[in-house]
């Protein structure tokens, strides 16, 4: 988690710093988050984490029943809160194969999943059979399960000040609205219930859109104040010479301009939104009051007093703020962007879509399933996965209802992006590049150094059933003897490896049987049939 420079002073607390690393540690793993199941929505969110110097291959399908190579590994799938780690049920999805992908670690940043599946697998925009996978990119099964790689501790650190006897359901807004289950948020939250228990001022951070106020919000719902009252103003909409009036109030004016801001909240807590622009001058004055709880309206000379808690939000870092006015936050709170928590994104995306939805009746009878659920399609899912993050939640919130009003049908589905034509020279490079990364990535998931460069770049193009014949080959089996394992006539095994030969680049049954050979660890054990 980035943090801030704090300048100066000594006397604030960088309070997020406390409840989470700055960076990737030593036990820190890779995960693939859930982030849409067609069948199962409720296990967005839920983990397959592979740890550190973890070299199995980790199974992921429908059911349990142990993979078919004893070295191999069925994943379970985990809900991740803070201290503990919940193994759910395994998958149920009935158009899963029961082993979809193979999934291992290749170093601290990628991992390399191959496709043993009934259903066809998408990675970049591209169907293919095996692929390395990075951070923040999405696996897609076809039609049934959208995967994205995070990085993940294998266990999330146990809370501090917050009591984890009343958390939330997963998945769901906890009792201030926050939506998340990544370590960032969890590491929010706990911050936020240790600010809350004392008094000091509180100066929130964070990228437009991160939810600052809402954080400000769950600050004083779960301190003493909260039966005082909360005012919240946009102090940067304000002009500056007229900003003291607006803070403490105007001898002579009446009701709220009077009494002013510090005195509506007098007793609770006051929220002074965007105080990064605010004249130098009126940050002294309210610096003073923040010391001492003593402010005089403007054209009166009698101090007055108010009981008030200030926290301030800022998009830009602190120190662009005043040392001295800075000094007075006793706390500063960090709210992350979408950006450093983007597997949390489905699951905003759902929340705001159930909240949306259902104040246009008829758009609410076409999106919503019966549990209340919004419809969405997975290709908006992997388009939300790759941002852009600007904006925050807001511009989710837009993305959203840009795909509710085009979207035809009874599912939310991604905008369909007009075609950009490339120049001719990049039109030339755009397959020599895939074919690099092609040889690239089938090197790293472990096919044979020296093995032809056509067969390299032509295995991703294999169909299911190709692949299982040329499994099958590698056994060293002929037509007839595959034939009647997959039950199906010899001419059909025999057009299958003609079709194989031709994407191969390969002249003859003597050639394909000898790359089949080669790359018999590689291609792994056959499956049962062609329709399992």
């Amino acid at each position: 988690m980035a943090q801030y420079s704090l300048g100066r002073s000594d006397t604030t607390e960088d309070v997020t710093g406390t409840f989470g690393r700055a960076e990737a540690g030593p036990d820190e793993g890779l995960a693939l988050v859930v982030a849409w199941c067609r069948d199962e929505p409720e296990r967005v969110g839920e983990v397959v984490v592979v740890a550190p110097g973890d070299g199995r291959a980790f199974v992921v399908g429908r059911g349990d029943e142990p993979p078919m190579d004893f070295e191999h590994v069925r994943a379970g799938l985990v809900r991740q809160r803070p201290g503990r780690n919940a193994v759910t049920a395994p998958l149920g999805a009935r158009r899963l194969s029961r082993e979809q992908l193979h999934v291992r670690r290749l170093d601290a940043e990628r991992l390399a999943v191959e496709n043993h599946g009934k259903r066809a697998m998408w990675v970049r925009g591209a169907e293919t059979s095996h692929a390395v996978v990075g951070v923040g990119e999405a696996v897609v099964v076809e039609g049934q399960l959208v995967l994205y790689c995070a990085r993940r501790p294998a266990a999330l650190a146990g809370l501090l000040h917050l009591d984890d006897a009343a958390l939330h359901a997963f998945g769901e807004p906890d009792e201030h609205g926050i939506v998340g289950e990544s370590p960032v948020v969890w590491a929010l939250r706990d911050a936020i219930a240790c600010v809350a228990q004392g008094e000091g001022h509180v100066l929130v951070c964070g990228p437009t859109g991160a939810g600052k106020e809402l954080a400000a919000r769950a600050v004083h719902a779960a301190s003493a104040r909260a039966a005082g009252p909360f005012v919240a103003r946009d102090v940067a909409a304000i002009p500056h010479e007229v900003l003291a009036a607006e803070l403490f109030g105007e001898e002579g004016a009446e009701g709220e301009a009077a009494r002013g801001l510090v005195g509506e909240a007098d007793g609770g807590t006051l929220l002074l939104d965007d105080v990064g622009p605010v004249a130098e001058q009126v940050l002294v004055t309210l610096g003073r009051f923040m010391d001492a709880g003593a402010y005089y309206r403007v054209g009166e000379a009698r101090a007055r007093h108010a009981d008030v808690r200030v926290v301030a939000t800022l998009d830009a870092d602190p120190a662009v703020l005043p040392v001295g006015f800075l000094a007075r936050f006793r706390h500063v709170l960090r709210v992350p962007g979408l950006a450093e928590r983007v597997e949390d994104v489905p699951m905003l995306a759902a929340h705001l879509l159930r909240v949306g939805l259902p104040e246009h009746a008829d758009v609410a009878a076409r999106f919503l399933d019966e549990a209340g659920r919004a419809r969405v399609a997975p290709e908006l899912v992997e388009r939300l996965l790759a941002g852009p993050f600007d904006g925050g939640v807001r511009a989710l919130d837009a993305r959203l209802w840009q795909a509710v009003v085009a979207s035809p049908g009874s599912w939310v589905t991604a905008p369909v992006l007009r075609a950009v034509e490339a120049p001719a020279g990049a039109r030339e490079e755009a397959p020599r590049a895939a074919a690099e990364a092609a040889a690239r990535e089938a090197e790293e998931v472990g096919i044979p150094a020296g093995t032809p460069k056509s067969v390299v770049e032509g295995l991703p193009t294999l169909t299911r059933a190709e692949r299982i014949v040329l499994q099958h080959l590698a056994l060293n089996q002929t037509s007839r003897q595959i034939g009647r394992r997959l039950f199906v006539s010899v001419r059909t095994v025999q057009n299958h490896r003609a079709r194989i030969c031709d994407k191969l680049g390969l002249r003859g049954n003597n050639a394909l049987l000898g790359v089949a050979l080669e790359l018999a660890r590689y291609l792994g054990p056959p499956e049962e049939g062609m329709d399992r």
